[in-house]
């Protein structure tokens, strides 16, 4: 990268290129089921993201991670010589594709799908629809006293020797960070469970570098990101799908980017939660396909 650092990517595949960017606390690794049976008709460009996968132990550059991950995604294009082709991005991947479209109209891609994103994070008097809708205030203050309690002392110790507390409200406020990614009440059961399991939940993420979740969390707390200009920005193809019951980014704010960018094709999937993929992956699957031949 151009700041010295080295990013992991997948590159697999022949044919025409595909770029795909993972969701916050995720990795490249959950877009392989549906990348594996099309490699032979299309190559694709699967990075772990700073702080995420093989690329857990890569720091933040600057104070809007963001704008670091669209500056990587030129890199790594830069390096594999590709000045054109289709990106997919799913929740913080989605969203900064759209960073992209904001900062430089999106140079690079071809065409885009949009995979449930709200275009903006945090409420106010005009917009109720931002991360977590009506549930927002409450997880936000609850972020923030956690983030109040971190100081410079902390951020610089081992996960391992961090208080008990502090790393007992680390795990919960991600199991409901994550729960919310589901919509079935048995998927976000299970998840709470797990994350109040230390043992089990550490098998979640990395924590060799684990101050960067919440960098990245108090990106989202304070920066207030809204990428609506980047919305209007997109004028290649752009296909948009919702999870009609998604709890992370409420379906009305995602029915906004239609008014944004009205070219967009937009599908709603009923009973479906924010990880689209997981929750309806044949779905997901078609709509893949259809994006990539079009």
């Amino acid at each position: 990268m151009r700041d010295g650092e080295r990013l992991y990517v997948r590159v697999l595949g022949r044919g025409e290129p595909c770029l795909m960017l993972h969701g916050f606390g995720s990795n490249g690794r959950s877009w392989l089921p549906f990348a594996l049976p099309l490699l032979h008709r299309y190559r694709f460009v699967i990075p772990d993201l700073r702080g995420f996968g093989e690329s857990h132990h890569v720091p933040l550059a600057g104070d809007c991670p963001l704008t670091t991950y669209v500056e990587d995604i030129e890199d790594v294009l830069e390096a594999l010589d590709i000045a054109s082709l289709p990106v997919v991005g799913l929740s913080m991947g989605a969203f900064t594709a759209v960073q992209a479209f904001r900062l430089h109209g999106g140079r690079r891609f071809s065409r885009y799908m949009h995979v449930d994103q709200g275009p903006v994070i945090r409420n106010d008097a005009a917009y109720a629809h931002g991360m977590m809708g009506s549930a927002q205030s409450a997880f936000f203050a609850r972020l923030a006293a956690l983030l109040d309690a971190l100081d410079e002392d902390h951020l610089a110790l081992p996960y391992d020797h961090l208080p008990q507390a502090i790393r007992r409200e680390f795990w919960l406020i991600f199991g409901e960070f994550a729960a919310l990614a589901m919509s079935a009440p048995s998927m976000q059961a299970l998840i709470r469970a797990v994350t109040q399991h230390e043992p089990l939940s550490r098998r979640m993420l990395p924590l060799a570098r684990w101050p960067v979740y919440l960098h990245i969390a108090r990106a989202y707390l304070e920066r207030d990101y809204d990428l609506r200009e980047g919305f209007r920005n997109i004028q290649v193809p752009l296909t948009v799908l919702i999870g009609g019951a998604s709890r992370m980014y409420p379906p009305e704010g995602q029915r906004t980017i239609a008014q944004l960018a009205p070219h967009a094709r937009v599908r709603e999937l009923p009973g479906v939660g924010h990880n689209v993929p997981f929750e309806a992956p044949r779905v997901f699957m078609r709509e893949l396909r259809t994006f990539l031949a079009a």
